[in-house]
């Protein structure tokens, strides 16, 4: 009888240690960001982009793309944190604060040189359920 308590104990052991492993791939403290740089230009522009919380600047991201080019990238960051943005393109700086952070949503920003006629840099924030 000890001996199957004892193999009981073991494999319990076993599948907590398996499942705290895969918590970890889902961590719900976390939400992710997707951030568009869209060149509707027609000439070579060059993106900068970081995340900042009360820690520091987490990541700092630079794109060269041609004229008309899109790209996407996504970054999970912590919800136990608030964050901020800032984004420079040619000499225009842009910051703000992202909103609606929460575990588990995804926070869609759009990075856009020039818009509609307009020759001055946005950054467009849209929140999503799923990215």
């Amino acid at each position: 009888m000890r001996m199957n308590r004892r193999t009981l104990l073991t494999a319990y052991s076993g599948s907590l240690a398996a499942l705290s492993g895969c918590a970890r791939l889902t961590d719900s403290s976390e939400f992710r960001v997707e951030v568009e740089f869209n060149n509707t230009s027609d000439r070579e522009r060059t993106f900068h982009f970081a995340f900042e919380s009360s820690d520091g600047v987490e990541d700092w991201i630079t794109r060269t793309m041609d004229g008309g080019e899109i790209e996407t990238l996504s970054r999970e960051l912590a919800s136990d944190h608030e964050w901020r943005y800032h984004g420079v393109s040619d000499d225009e700086v842009l910051s703000g604060e992202l909103r609606g952070v929460e575990s588990g949503v995804c926070i869609q920003l759009r990075f856009v040189p020039e818009l509609n006629g307009s020759d001055t840099a946005q950054i467009h924030q849209d929140l999503d359920d799923s990215c």
